[in-house]
């Protein structure tokens, strides 16, 4: 899915004499239902403010968008209300059942997830090309597979954006035992590196002794090219902790997915001309008599819009039966 950029001049910001609060903008775009387009975010440069969508808008949508710059009034967000602290008598405190230290107070945990996104829970993928004003979250292919016996089967999950996958749930009904199992796995496609032959390329392959090729940045300079808008990030972060790492390549993950090269080779992607596939869960059996799995994280992956997350059952035992579950991911938006 293609996106698409709307520039606006700061004189088109009429009733805020052209002042422009990006933060506010963005939050009366998104709340506009006229608007239905997904909205990445805003960038002011001197008097141009480009507004980035997911996708094309239409000439409603962009009709919309210049009418809310001309009522834009150009004043920062209200800042949010401090928690008002209140104070009991001894007599009047509660203890809370949760891990404490020995003087009594609460071990915290920390969200996982990003500031700006909202839980998302679906037994769904995105339909990635959706028919507006239908966003395309949850409308996709169902992660749910009805065998009549023995046989092995997969549902491709993927998200029209970049998200922080948490947590499921998989049940299954009818004749399974240990010997049936299922896994969930990332799937990141070959980036595919084309030759240039004026040696104008943004990057080179170097060969690994494994039979497949790493691709680098290049300044312009390179043998080959590749479109740095679908090419697959696969993770292989630098760590000052243990300085191991080697990406060449840093992503924006949060949530543009621009790609940019990393000079120092300590970015956090690499790209690779082979397919590589990462597993979450991988041959989990189905013997639980109540036919029922459930995973609570404490931590959330970054999956990238452009990889593919499959859900894949091997069932062993003769008979019927049926297995599904749902997903539950942080995305910057749940609409």
């Amino acid at each position: 899915m293609a996106s698409s950029t709307a520039v606006l001049t700061t004189s088109q910001f009429v009733s805020s004499g052209g002042v422009v609060n990006t933060a506010r903008f963005q939050s009366e775009i998104v709340a506009d239902p006229l608007i239905i387009t997904a909205l990445v975010g805003c960038t002011l440069r001197g008097t141009e403010l480009s507004v980035e969508f997911k996708a094309e808008l239409s000439e409603a949508e962009e009709a919309q968008l210049v009418t809310l710059a001309a009522v834009h009034s150009g004043l920062p967000l209200p800042p949010r209300k401090p928690i008002q602290q209140v104070e009991f008598p001894e007599a009047q405190q509660v203890h809370l059942d949760c891990p404490s230290e020995p003087d009594r107070k609460p071990v915290m945990v920390n969200s996982p997830a990003t500031e700006g996104t909202f839980t998302w829970l679906s037994s769904c993928s995105d339909d990635l090309n959706p028919t507006p004003p239908t966003s395309g979250r949850g409308t996709g292919t169902k992660a749910f597979i009805s065998f009549a016996d023995a046989g092995n089967d997969e549902r491709i999950i993927q998200f029209i954006e970049p998200v922080e996958l948490h947590d499921g749930h998989v049940s299954w009904r009818g004749a399974w035992d240990f010997e049936d199992s299922w896994s969930i796995s990332i799937r990141m496609a070959a980036t595919i590196a084309v030759p240039n032959v004026d040696g104008t390329g943004n990057c080179n392959l170097v060969a690994t002794p494994f039979g497949f090729n790493v691709i680098v940045p290049a300044a312009n300079d390179g043998a080959y090219d590749i479109d740095l808008a679908t090419a697959v990030p696969v993770p292989d972060g630098y760590t000052a902790k243990t300085n191991t790492g080697q990406g060449f390549w840093n992503v924006d993950q949060y949530w543009s997915e621009e790609v940019s090269p990393a000079g120092d080779g300590k970015g956090g992607f690499n790209f690779y001309d082979i397919p590589i596939e990462m597993f979450f869960c991988r041959n989990m059996d189905c013997g639980n008599p109540l036919g029922v799995w459930d995973l609570d994280a404490y931590k959330a992956e970054w999956v990238s819009s452009r990889r593919q997350i499959a859900f894949t059952v091997d069932k062993v035992t003769a008979g019927a039966g049926k297995i599904g579950g749902y997903l539950m991911v942080f995305r910057p938006g749940a609409l």
